[in-house]
């Protein structure tokens, strides 16, 4: 709340929150993100968060606009990043594609 217009970073966010409270905790940090003009970045390991998203999104379409999706791979000794958007995204979680 006091880094308005500003960058936000929130590294494994997965960590001390049970998952099922996910798509909530997601869709609360997106909404004040938003209000307060700020850029998320968020990274993560794990699967639920992004179900979690995933599920926010389907309840809050909104949400779709402003998400992005990073990749980061090591090709040929090389970390290349892949950028997807969100219908990317949703529609590889909605198939049951691993994406993390």
């Amino acid at each position: 709340l006091t880094t308005e217009s500003g960058i936000v970073c929130i590294d494994e966010i997965e960590n001390g929150i049970h998952y099922s409270l996910f798509p909530k905790v997601l869709k609360t940090i997106i909404d004040t993100a938003e209000e307060f003009n700020c850029q998320l970045f968020i990274t993560t390991h794990s699967n639920d968060v992004l179900k979690g998203l995933y599920f926010s999104s389907k309840q809050e379409p909104e949400i779709n606009k402003s998400v992005s999706f990073y990749r980061i791979d090591r090709k040929n000794g090389e970390i290349k990043p892949k950028h997807y958007t969100s219908s990317m995204l949703f529609s590889a979680i909605d198939r049951a594609w691993e994406v993390r």
